[in-house]
């Protein structure tokens, strides 16, 4: 197992939490994250799985994810939902890095199975890093049918939906609506385009946010992503 670098300090407090005396918390680092995940889902007996129309593996790497996630302000506590979420990879890094509960949605059984086993070991990592232990909770299915169930709950929604079908991207569009008000939602695609729906430009704060080389595995050309921040305008029909 790989080791993270422990904080000099022996009584500070890490997210929120007050450590006792003499107990260091071990933070690790981007490059320290993306070691032990290596290193855990590398010990799995399952491996991870892709749709037959996924053309490419879709995993974002641990420097975006990190900046990203720095960008939407996390807070301990808070609830993060990965929407397509795999093998539980970003689950794993904004859990250990963030203290954050995660629920991950995903469609295929297989994926679970490896992203259940590895949470089972990145919580015997955090134990043995004096980290905080979020709930992590993954649910098996569509994300039509998933994804509503925690929408109105969710802090921080994070969705892959570069290669998602134009419809599942409109019912996606939909939930963003139900967030409540302060939610970030970050995307892989806009689907607010502030000259197609000047209209439901109000219930959004957005910013655009770009992707480097070596920043996702599918690609070493930079890419534009988005946030959004949900407003306190009241959804109307």
């Amino acid at each position: 197992m790989v080791k993270a670098t422990p904080l000099a300090d022996a009584t500070n407090t890490i997210h929120g939490r007050q450590l006792k005396k003499g107990k260091r918390a071990v933070v690790p680092t981007v490059k320290e994250i993306t070691a032990i995940k290596d290193s855990i889902y590398a010990s799995c007996e399952k491996k991870r799985k892709m749709l037959s129309w996924a053309k490419c593996p879709k995993y974002t790497l641990d420097p975006l994810v990190d900046r990203a996630m720095k960008m939407m302000k996390p807070k301990a506590g808070e609830h993060f939902v990965d929407v397509g979420s795999g093998t539980g990879n970003i689950i794993a890094h904004v859990a250990t890095r963030f203290a954050m509960n995660c629920t991950g949605i995903e469609l295929v059984k297989c994926n679970l199975d490896v992203a259940r086993e590895a949470e089972d070991k990145f919580r015997a990592y955090r134990d043995e890093s004096n980290l905080p232990q979020p709930t992590i909770t993954y649910l098996e299915g569509d994300l039509r049918i998933r994804l509503p169930e925690v929408t109105a709950d969710t802090d921080i929604l994070w969705c892959s939906n570069f290669l998602f079908p134009l419809e599942v991207n409109a019912f996606i569009l939909g939930q963003l609506y139900r967030l409540k008000p302060g939610a970030r939602a970050f995307l892989f695609r806009d689907l607010v385009p502030d000259k197609q729906n000047v209209g439901s430009t109000k219930y959004f704060e957005k910013t655009n946010f770009h992707w480097g080389p070596g920043e996702v595995e599918w690609t070493n050309e930079p890419g534009d992503l988005v946030i959004y921040v949900r407003t306190d305008i009241p959804y109307e029909r």
